[in-house]
C-alpha cells in the first residue's frame, strides 16, 4: 500500500492509497482499497524519501506505472500468502502478494524504500519492474 501523506505536528490526513490484492488467483491493483483505507491495523509507517523530487510529480508517476500494471502476475494460495515463490512449493513458482506490490511499484519510478521492522511478508521480492513501466522516466 502507498499513502499520500499531508501532515501537520498532530495528525494525518490521508489521500489516496494505490495497492494490490488477489483476485481469482491474481494480483490485482486498486485504487483505495477498503483494506487499504482502514489504517487501524498499520503496524508501521514508512515515509518515502524523494530524493529532492517534487512530490506532485513522484504521485503522478506511482500513478502511471499502477495504470501500466496488467494485473496479471499469480498470488499464492491460501496458506502460502505468506511466502511468495516458496522454494519448498513447485506451485507457487513467480507469486507475488500486495507488499511485493507496493515495493515494486516504488522502485518503478526510482525510489527505494527501506524495509519494514515488522513481519512483511513478500516484501523482500518485488514485482519486476518491466510489469509498470515501458521505459525509465528519469
Amino acid at each position: 500500500m502507498i499513502i499520500t501523506e499531508k501532515s501537520n505536528m498532530s495528525c494525518y490526513y490521508w489521500d489516496i492509497t494505490l495497492g494490490a490484492s488477489n483476485v481469482d488467483g491474481r494480483l490485482v491493483s486498486n485504487i483505495n482499497r477498503d483494506s487499504d483505507r482502514n489504517i487501524g491495523y498499520v503496524s508501521e509507517l514508512i515515509k518515502l524519501d524523494l530524493n529532492g523530487r517534487d512530490e506532485n510529480e513522484v504521485i503522478e508517476e506511482l500513478f502511471d506505472a499502477d495504470s501500466k500494471y496488467g494485473d496479471d502476475l499469480k498470488y499464492p494460495t491460501l496458506g502460502t500468502w505468506l511466502m511468495p515463490n516458496n522454494p519448498d512449493d513447485d506451485d507457487e513458482e513467480d507469486t507475488y502478494n500486495s507488499n511485493s506490490y507496493t515495493n515494486g511499484l516504488v522502485r518503478a519510478v526510482g525510489l527505494s524504500i527501506q524495509q519494514p521492522e515488522f513481519y512483511c511478508p513478500g516484501f523482500i521480492k518485488p514485482i519486476p519492474i518491466d510489469m509498470v513501466q515501458e521505459t525509465a522516466p528519469w
